[in-house]
């Protein structure tokens, strides 16, 4: 039986969200490793992944109320090992904790993204809690290895040296799954705008900009009948205005509709979390919202005449028949 098939609607939901998340932010990535190499790439990325690792791993402690210490560092790791959707087995031995998975969101990754994810993000995350705790992941799904694995050490000079078994059944407090969800899509919301932030830095950005919206474009028009699916279902509405409606509750934006015709839709998004990201994550959005267009009902468009990235206070999106199909 199809995975989904066993899912609730709000499931499914959360699991589109990922998805589209997820690839947003690995064909971002992708297209500047295509221009500019592993090696530049690598480069322009490093600091955006040790940055997001130090921020997460703070906000993690906050909110889980953790101490700035192993059991904490430990806590953290295992909300990170939730939110990424991990199958995981460990064992631990009193110096050594290891770990292994076989799944996980990052298994379809560019192969540079998960090293800069498991070599920078993760130990700068365990440096910002833990000092004497060091990490290091000697395989790769996406480098070619049957499983993902690596092993956590304590410096000799720890008061938890020799002590990692007392910790490994260390439970996390009362999180729920929804919580959980939430952490996922914003994380991987802010992975794709660093990816873009990344791109931008690259002396030749406009020519990945270029290659990044034509990928976009095509993924919208392959995206389009599933969306069209979960949130048209009455033959009778607007297809393309109801799924603009339900990405919008995907990505949690809030918003009202201002004006509402059989040609013409107007919606005014007053909070979303991407209002202080790049522009140019809203163009690949627009980009996508025209590869969905063009799959589902080429004479519709879906234009931004405001938009909080482009430094104005609102969104405005508008969804209209163009201006040759008003008149045939």
């Amino acid at each position: 039986m199809n995975e989904l098939n066993t899912m609730g609607a709000e499931e499914i939901h959360v699991e589109l969200a990922l998805d589209l998340l997820k690839n947003f932010t690995f064909m971002t990535f992708q297209a500047l490793l295509d221009v500019a190499g592993p090696i530049r790439t690598m480069e322009l990325s490093r600091n955006y992944f040790k940055n997001h690792g130090e921020a997460g791993a703070l906000n993690m402690q906050k909110r889980l109320g953790s101490p700035s210490d192993l059991p904490g560092a430990f806590q953290m790791g295992k909300l990170v090992l939730l939110w990424q959707r991990r199958d995981f087995v460990k064992t631990v031995r009193p110096d050594i904790m290891y770990w292994q998975n076989t799944r996980c969101l990052f298994e379809q990754a560019p192969p540079e993204f998960c090293l800069l994810f498991e070599n920078v993000t993760t130990p700068a995350a365990n440096r910002a809690i833990c000092p004497d705790y060091e990490y290091v992941c000697d395989k790769m799904v996406t480098q070619g290895d049957p499983v993902c694995s690596g092993r956590g050490f304590l410096r000799p000079g720890s008061p938890y040296y020799g002590h990692l078994d007392q910790l490994h059944e260390l439970e996390l407090p009362n999180i729920s799954k929804e919580e959980i969800d939430f952490w996922t899509i914003q994380v991987l919301g802010e992975e794709w705008v660093m990816c873009t932030k990344a791109l931008l830095d690259f002396d030749e950005a406009e020519k990945v900009i270029v290659l990044l919206y034509q990928r976009v474009e095509r993924y919208g028009r392959l995206k389009a009948l599933e969306l069209k699916k979960e949130f048209a279902a009455n033959e009778n509405d607007i297809a393309i205005g109801k799924v603009m409606e339900g990405l919008n509750s995907l990505f949690h934006q809030v918003g009202a509709i201002k004006c509402s015709t059989s040609q013409y839709l107007e919606k005014e998004i007053a909070e979303c979390p991407f209002c202080n990201a790049p522009k140019e994550m809203g163009r690949q959005f627009e980009a996508f919202s025209k590869g969905i267009c063009d799959e589902l009902d080429p004479r519709w468009e879906v234009v931004h005449t405001q938009a909080m990235c482009d430094g104005d206070e609102r969104c405005i999106r508008v969804i209209r028949k163009k201006a040759k199909a008003l008149t045939e």
